[in-house]
């Protein structure tokens, strides 16, 4: 049982507890992302050799320093609890010793063939007499080989899933990537979209913006030729004035039995003239022209012109303007 033991000691000292870059039993193992170990001074005497770039010794995988150097690299926890082990029994005996001290008692120097499941740890057949007996509660006891199956089992579980994780975490970074090439080519299409729009309606409210303004000039022509109709208007009955005025003055300074034949006629006329003036003075034909925006601007309608009566001022006269009204 002991050779057993001797050679599968030394099987573990070979094949896991070797650093691939020194030859030699790891100190202080350091975990990469490929989950190789290395001894921390050879990692970084490995970097300073290659540009401070940190590759696998073994499988040449890529991977990054971390802030503070490489000490801050995940430890090989399994492999530095059974170095500091096998330190720990070598400092008592020698190799063959320590090799039997893995699968002996220390305290009974018996073969460890049991396992306690409640303490976690192996036992040997006094032990189960001694300090974990079974029935009372405290401890449950099966066969180490037993035990180790039960480990072998839970631990090809769990390493299936870490597998599965690890695979499923490397392409994580890939399906980023074309994510966010994805979302960039979303970007400009936006934004080319969004100019586009923007120079459409631009041009739709211009073209909307000059049928207003011709709207307008058109208001401004026909009012424009309402007024020049006013003003003759205006000349006629002002020339009409004159003349019966300058007439009524002949009259009054003629010979009276003169002036009493047309008296009657004269003064309806420039009665009537005078009436006729005071009604254009007073009627309401000057108008202004509002632009009112439309509050909800779109493509289709900005807004809507309008034409509302002036205020006149005083002595009759309409105060001309065109006025521009936003809402």
């Amino acid at each position: 049982m002991a050779s057993k033991d001797l050679s599968l000691l030394g099987n573990i000292d070979e094949k896991v507890l070797e650093c691939s870059i020194c030859n030699g039993r790891l100190e202080d193992p350091k975990l990469l992302s490929c989950h190789h170990s290395f001894c921390l001074k050879c990692l970084k005497k490995w970097v300073d050799t290659n540009n401070g770039k940190l590759t696998c010794p073994t499988c040449r995988k890529i991977d990054s320093v971390p802030v503070g150097g490489l000490q801050k690299l995940p430890p090989n926890t399994l492999l530095k609890n059974l170095l500091e082990t096998i330190k720990q029994h070598e400092k008592k005996d020698d190799n063959e010793c320590t090799a039997l001290s893995l699968s002996t008692c220390p305290s009974h120097s018996q073969p460890l063939q049991m396992y306690c499941t409640k303490c976690k740890v192996p036992i040997c057949i006094e032990c189960t007499e001694m300090k974990h007996e079974a029935g009372n509660g405290k401890h449950e006891l099966i066969n180490i080989v037993t035990a180790f199956k039960m480990f072998k089992e839970t631990s090809e579980e769990l390493k299936k899933s870490a597998n599965e994780s690890i695979k499923q975490m490397e392409n994580i970074p890939k399906i980023v990537t074309e994510n966010i090439s994805k979302l960039e080519e979303s970007i400009k299409t936006s934004l080319a979209d969004i100019d586009n729009t923007v120079q459409e309606m631009v041009q739709i409210i211009q073209q909307k913006g000059n049928e207003m303004k011709k709207k307008v000039e058109e208001i401004y022509k026909n009012e424009k030729k309402g007024y020049a109709v006013q003003i003759r208007k205006i000349h006629d009955i002002k020339v009409e004035l004159i003349t019966n005025v300058v007439f009524l003055n002949e009259l009054l300074n003629s010979e009276p039995s003169t002036a009493m034949k047309s008296s009657k006629i004269v003064l309806t006329t420039l009665r009537d003239q005078i009436n006729k003036s005071k009604e254009i003075k007073q009627k309401d034909s000057v108008r202004q022209v509002n632009f009112i925006r439309n509050k909800h601007l779109t493509e289709k309608d900005i807004g809507n012109v309008t034409i509302t009566p002036l205020i006149y001022g005083p002595f009759g006269i309409a105060k001309c303007c065109i006025r521009l009204v936003l809402a």
